[in-house]
């Protein structure tokens, strides 16, 4: 126990995936501690389960990985909570903004980032976990998200990115989907643009109407 702590404040402080052959000496070594070489008389589930579900309520290094980086992640979206000091170093190497990385799939993380993998495939597990989709939220990325399709691929619109069009929520207002004369003066887009915009606002409509009025924002 006097390295978990150590170990703790790593996690904390940057969201990294650890090796799976360190993750499984270091429960090894645990529990050959726990029961001094011998033969384990219960359930390992037991080790990490509740005192009150009968369990021995042992530290399971894994969830404390996962929960200092959804902490962190879950910052990243509120725009009130102080960024983490790491979100500044990844966002110069991230093609877009950090937020919307999260949520994208097919693009190859730029020079196989660790924490940059990390952190997406964080985001992505914990929906899964809870049965809820990234990919239709007002912070779901536009771009390279598998629910946005055309000519049946993920599309990505470089003077769109550039322009700080990045995120769902860029194109919707409390009463849905912005006019193109409200995004053109936001985002200061051309005239000739407009049926970019109309094609994508025509495909959101669609996944709206399928998914009733989970894009609008809260």
């Amino acid at each position: 126990m006097i390295i978990f702590p150590k170990i703790q404040y790593i996690l904390y402080m940057l969201p990294l995936n650890f090796p799976p052959s360190l993750l499984k000496l270091y429960n090894t070594v645990v529990e050959s501690y726990i029961w001094s070489g011998k033969r384990p008389t219960f359930s390992r589930s037991k080790l990490y389960a509740a005192k009150k579900n009968g369990g021995l309520s042992l530290f399971k290094i894994e969830w404390y990985q996962y929960a200092f980086s959804l902490s962190q992640l879950t910052k990243i979206n509120n725009l009130q909570e102080q960024l983490p000091s790491w979100v500044k170093i990844e966002e110069v190497v991230v093609p877009t903004s950090l937020e919307a990385f999260l949520t994208q799939r097919g693009r190859p993380v730029p020079f196989k980032d660790l924490v940059l993998t990390f952190v997406q495939e964080t985001w992505m597990g914990a929906h899964q976990l809870i049965k809820s989709s990234p990919y239709l939220t007002p912070k779901s990325s536009i771009w390279y998200n598998k629910k946005i399709l055309i000519g049946k691929k993920p599309v990505i619109w470089e003077k769109w990115a550039k322009a700080g069009i990045n995120l769902l929520c860029d194109l919707l207002s409390e009463n849905g989907l912005m006019s193109f004369d409200e995004i053109k003066q936001k985002f200061n887009l051309r005239q000739e643009e407009k049926w970019d915009l109309l094609y994508t606002c025509y495909i959101l409509v669609k996944k709206m109407y399928n998914c009733g009025k989970g894009l609008l924002p809260s």
